[in-house]
């Protein structure tokens, strides 16, 4: 369902729980895609939706769907107010399901083909009711959802769709005085950075847009190509790489944290 270029899409949500939206987002100028916001405010804020309907007459109705966007990557939001931050609800799932696992890749784990008839036995659905039922009883008590912080949240979610800028700004720094023998082939630190964004469910860019980002951040100087072995690497004079700092805070990652905050929704028995 398209709401922006569907005048009739709006009421389509009459009487609905629930909203998917898959890959969200318009276009933005700076290559990303950004979340439009106005319009889940409003329909989970206590306003009216005011759409035509197909063959009837317009209709206005009062809403009461959730909706989840679901991403394989990271649009921006532009969004800061108050009213967005309370309301939003992150979710990462940096997990790769796939038929044959490398043993080495700590984010891909065993396809299962019949999760879902395991999901879905009656011992399953009898379980996941008396989660809920729980689960109930407790929000029934004081009338709220008890979640994480959504300030907190949106916090990490910007983060982890600035992968660059957040990456660049935590192990990198640019240093033209620095003195030679320290400058780092850019190949080498956009590895670091893929697997940085695995590790810590980030927004990957290619390298193209990478090595925008580090040419950005040596003042706009070109790269050179330097022979390394039997090809030759691209390099920024004074753009500086902490690998010791890299590899501390990946392997904290791996041996304490696991992926960054991989389970972000409401708390309670779920």
């Amino acid at each position: 369902m398209t709401l922006k270029n569907n005048r009739f899409a709006g009421a389509e949500l009459i009487g609905k729980r629930g909203q998917i939206v898959s890959e969200a987002g318009e276009e933005h100028h700076k290559g990303k895609r950004t979340i439009p916001t106005s319009f889940m405010k409003n329909a989970t804020g206590d306003g009216i939706i005011d759409s035509d309907r197909k063959n009837k007459s317009r209709i206005k109705f009062k809403p009461f769907h959730a909706t989840t966007i679901d991403s394989n990557d990271m649009p921006l939001i532009d969004d800061m107010s108050k009213g967005w931050i309370e309301r939003f609800c992150k979710v990462d799932m940096p997990f790769h399901y796939v038929d044959n696992p490398d043993p080495k890749n700590l984010m891909e784990r065993q396809k299962d083909p019949y999760l879902f008839e395991k999901l879905t036995s009656e011992e399953e659905l009898s379980g996941i009711l008396n989660l809920l039922v729980e689960r109930t009883i407790k929000i029934s008590k004081t009338m709220t959802i008890t979640k994480r912080s959504g300030e907190e949240m949106f916090a990490e979610y910007k983060k982890q769709s600035h992968s660059v800028s957040t990456f660049l700004e935590t192990f990198c720094d640019y240093d033209l005085m620095g003195g030679a023998g320290k400058d780092v082939y850019l190949d080498i630190v956009y590895d670091a950075y893929k697997t940085w964004c695995e590790i810590v469910v980030c927004d990957k860019v290619s390298i193209d847009r990478f090595g925008y980002a580090v040419k950005k951040m040596c003042d706009n100087h070109p790269a050179e190509r330097v022979q390394a072995d039997s090809t030759k690497k691209r390099i920024y004079r004074g753009f500086r790489f902490d690998a010791n700092r890299y590899q501390a805070l990946v392997d904290y990652y791996i041996t304490t944290c696991g992926p960054l905050k991989t389970i972000a929704g409401p708390d309670g028995p779920l």
